[in-house]
């Protein structure tokens, strides 16, 4: 199938947004948002702003889950280890943010100091 279609032309470049990217994120982004922090941060699309993302950068990647046929315990196994894009096996973190704000402070400081 012919997908080249499908592809989005580049704007002209008076049409093009050529200002500063502000991302926020805390403690209470997860799963493909900080997914996405990561691979913003990684790219170098702009500056992010906040606290740590939740859980991390490595992730088990899809779990194989079995009951224990004696206790009917629920046993959990990952059967990957995933790397989110940049990471390495030390990074067993979230999303750390280019400048650490209180979660709840961090629209607030992007509006005061940054945005003009």
């Amino acid at each position: 199938m012919d997908h080249s279609k499908n592809v989005i032309e580049s704007k002209n470049e008076n049409e093009r947004f050529t200002g500063n990217v502000y991302l926020l994120i805390s403690g209470q982004t997860f799963s493909s948002a900080a997914d996405f922090a990561n691979a913003f941060k990684f790219y170098k699309a702009g500056k992010i702003i906040g606290s740590e993302t939740g859980g991390f950068i490595i992730s088990p990647g899809e779990v194989i889950e079995r009951q224990l046929p004696n206790s009917k315990l629920f046993l959990n196994v990952s059967s990957t280890k995933d790397f989110n894009i940049g990471a390495t096996e030390k990074d067993r973190h979230g999303v750390i943010p280019d400048i650490q704000v209180q979660s709840n402070e961090a629209l607030n400081y992007t509006l005061n100091k940054l945005i003009k």
